[in-house]
């Protein structure tokens, strides 16, 4: 009698162990989601920001450049514009894009302030080496706002925190409204 009681309850007991390492398997076997080209873009950026960091403190610059930020954002809005995206659009994206870059360069420079590793290579020049790429990157990031929305299979927050950027820099960057 005891016997026919503890086996109905052993059973219980084993399924209950086993279900979630089952479901802990099918979750582990799924591949991560892709990102869409526009978070791989905004990823790229904030890669490029990095380096921007890099000179600004060897060359003892100052994070924030207000008057090149309303230069190049009377610039993107412009071209969005052109290709017919409403120029909020194109500021609030861009503005989110510009301060996350801010944050990120705030950050690694407060680090190698208190004695983070140097990156290891030479910084490169800013206008000849870096804004092309800046300009590449965000011309490729219009054309994409202008063929539409995009549905990401994963909260752009939370890809780039998969890419290494901090809580407070892949927040900000996805506060755009991508």
């Amino acid at each position: 009698m005891i016997a026919s009681r503890l086996v109905p309850a052993f059973l219980l007991a084993l399924s209950l162990t086993l279900l979630p390492s089952c479901a802990t398997k099918k979750v582990a076997d799924q591949a991560p989601p892709t990102p869409t080209p526009l978070q791989k873009l905004i990823a790229e950026r904030l890669e490029v920001g990095r380096q921007v960091a890099w000179i600004k403190y060897r060359n003892s610059l100052p994070v924030q450049d207000i008057q090149r930020e309303a230069e190049l954002m009377n610039s993107l809005v412009t071209k969005g514009q052109a290709l017919g995206i409403p120029e909020l659009t194109v500021q609030k994206f861009f503005t989110a894009q510009i301060t996350a870059s801010r944050v990120l360069q705030t950050q690694l420079i407060e680090g190698w302030q208190k004695g983070n590793t140097l990156p290891a290579y030479p910084p490169v020049d800013l206008r000849r080496d870096i804004r092309p790429q800046l300009d590449r990157i965000s011309s490729e990031m219009l054309s994409l706002l202008a063929a539409g929305p995009q549905v990401p299979s994963t909260p752009t927050r939370a890809y780039l925190r998969s890419q290494g950027f901090s809580p407070a820099v892949s927040s900000t960057a996805s506060s755009g409204g991508f």
